[in-house]
C-alpha cells in the first residue's frame, strides 16, 4: 500500500462514484488523494507516522467515529480527520471531537466548506509533524552525550549552580565548567537558556517549581 506525503488526503469512502467526485474536487486545489473503501482497509494500509489528513465518510466505518479515532491513535496514525455524515447525534459528534476529530460536516455540504476544512486539517498536521521532528532532533542530540555529560546536563537545565553540581557529583567546579561547555557544544544549544528549551522540547524535563533559575558561570 502506498504511503502518503504532506499534501495527501486519505479518503475513506465506500462508494466509488462519490470517491471520484471527492478526488476531482480536491485535485482542483492541487491535493492528491489515497482512497480506501473502508475504515478497516485504511487501518490496515496506513503506516504509523504518516501525515496529511483523512476525509472519512461514516458509511465506510463499521464502528462509531469516536472508536475509529481511538483505533487510529492505537496505531500511531496521527492524521487530523474530517468526518462526513448524512446524520449524526450531538452526543456522537461531541465524543468524536473529544477523541480527536478535526471536523464534522453534514453531507452533502458546500464544496468550499469541505476544501477549507481539509486545508485546516492539513495545516494542523504540518504543524504537529514539525513539532515531532524538532522534538526528535533534540532527543537525538541528548542521546549523543556521554553518561558523565548527562550527569552534568540534568542539573544544568534545572538551574543548579556549578558549585552545587560539583558537590553532588564529587568533582571540582573546574571539571563542571569543562563538562558544561561540552554539553553546550555537542547539543548545539548555544547557551544555557537554549539548552533548557531543548530539554523541554525533548520531553526530558517540565518547567516548574524544581527549576531554580540559571546556574552561575
Amino acid at each position: 500500500m502506498p504511503g502518503i506525503d504532506s499534501a495527501t488526503v486519505v479518503l475513506v469512502v465506500p462508494d466509488a462514484k462519490r470517491a471520484e467526485d471527492f478526488q476531482a474536487l480536491l485535485a482542483s486545489v492541487h491535493l492528491e488523494c489515497l482512497r480506501f473503501r473502508s475504515g478497516v482497509e485504511a487501518l490496515a494500509g496506513l503506516r504509523a507516522q504518516s501525515w496529511g489528513c483523512m476525509l472519512v465518510h461514516v458509511a465506510g466505518l463499521d464502528c462509531s467515529t469516536p472508536e475509529f479515532q481511538r483505533l487510529l491513535a492505537s496505531r500511531w496514525i496521527r492524521l487530523p480527520t474530517v468526518y462526513l455524515t448524512e446524520s449524526t447525534t450531538v452526543a456522537e459528534t461531541v465524543a468524536a471531537f473529544h477523541a480527536g476529530a478535526a471536523d464534522f460536516l453534514e453531507f452533502p455540504c458546500n464544496d468550499q466548506r469541505l476544501i477549507d476544512s481539509v486545508h485546516r486539517a492539513l495545516d494542523a498536521s504540518r504543524r504537529a509533524w514539525r513539532d515531532r521532528e524538532r522534538r526528535e532532533d533534540c532527543a537525538h542530540r541528548f542521546r549523543g552525550l556521554t553518561p558523565r555529560e548527562r550527569d552534568v546536563m540534568e542539573p544544568m537545565v534545572r538551574g543548579w549552580p556549578n558549585r552545587r553540581i560539583a558537590d553532588a557529583l564529587s568533582v571540582s567546579e573546574k571539571t563542571v565548567e569543562v563538562y558544561r561547555a561540552r554539553v553546550i557544544r555537542k547539543t548545539g544549544a548555544g547557551n544555557l537558556p537554549g539548552l533548557m528549551r531543548m530539554a523541554i522540547r525533548a520531553g526530558l524535563f517540565e518547567p516548574g517549581p524544581r527549576w531554580h533559575g540559571h546556574g552561575s558561570g
